[in-house]
């Protein structure tokens, strides 16, 4: 059963034929969303939920008492053009997320690229893609509000992912709270084009419903400072499968994340016994 023709969204154009052809809806869907998704092509706008105008200078901490450089090797992943769906979280994921098992012992920390790992290509990869689901899509589609559907479910998971991962007084620091803004945006984004694009019966175009991941390329350094805490300058990218679906060719006005590499300088403390990101800094590489 298709479910493209089928659905109302807050910003599509009231029609009287709920029969409306699938050629209107897509029309309609891309330009009101293009406008407020990814913007790459070249440029690091939203890389690792970043806004642009917040790419700051990295600056080491005074407090650091210990520094541990780590030569700088390229990952030995593919470049931006591997970005099947292999390569990607897995929409059906058996064990949806919870604090408890999207938490990350402190202990990792004395092991910063495995820690990093788990952080970067996991974590943040499974809060960018939280809600895509098979069972959700049907769901949103049932609703008959796709955008509102989506923006209520990444809603849900993104508390579970803040309190999972972020420090608890986050709030506080104007860097986070900028992040997460943008965390959000990415998520609900993903989420959305999921829904629009999970089933090839909407579709031939969709092979493969949209998603995105988030990839740790390398670690330059590691700082040990006077309060405990870790600082891990390091560097990734942000990519996604747009080209097995129609995000690539229709519903995001050609535009798609282009997987450009970003330093990012990070800070994690233990709390209770989680690793918890405190503040976040990110630095665009020419």
């Amino acid at each position: 059963m298709q479910h493209t023709e089928k659905f109302n969204k807050p910003f599509i154009n009231k029609v009287d034929d709920e029969e409306t052809s699938t050629k209107e809806i897509k029309k309609q869907t891309k330009d009101r969303f293009s406008k407020k998704f990814i913007a790459f092509g070249g440029t690091a706008l939203v890389l690792l939920g970043f806004g642009v105008e917040r790419i700051l200078n990295n600056e080491k901490p005074k407090e650091a008492i210990k520094t541990t450089v780590i030569e700088e090797t390229q990952s030995t992943q593919q470049e931006t053009t591997s970005t099947s769906s292999e390569s990607i979280i897995d929409n059906d994921i058996e064990e949806l997320p919870t604090v408890e098992n999207t938490e990350i012992s402190s202990s990792l920390l004395s092991d910063p690229e495995k820690f990093m790992d788990t952080y970067i290509n996991n974590r943040i990869t499974a809060w960018f893609n939280s809600g895509s689901t098979i069972e959700d899509a049907e769901a949103a589609y049932d609703s008959r509000n796709l955008y509102k559907y989506a923006t209520e479910t990444a809603a849900k998971y993104d508390s579970i992912f803040e309190e999972a991962l972020l420090a608890e007084d986050w709030k506080s620091n104007s860097e986070m709270v900028t992040w997460v803004e943008n965390m959000k945006e990415i998520h609900r984004s993903t989420v959305y084009y999921y829904y629009l694009t999970f089933s090839k019966e909407n579709d031939p175009l969709d092979k493969v419903g949209y998603a995105r991941s988030s990839e740790l390329l390398k670690i330059k350094s590691t700082i040990t400072n006077s309060d405990g805490s870790l600082t891990v300058i390091s560097s990734g990218r942000d990519y996604d499968n747009e080209k097995e679906n129609r995000v690539g060719e229709e519903l995001s006005d050609y535009k798609s994340v282009a997987g450009d590499t970003t330093e990012v300088t990070r800070t994690f403390i233990d709390e209770d016994g989680i690793a918890k990101l405190s503040n976040i800094k990110l630095q665009r590489n020419n």
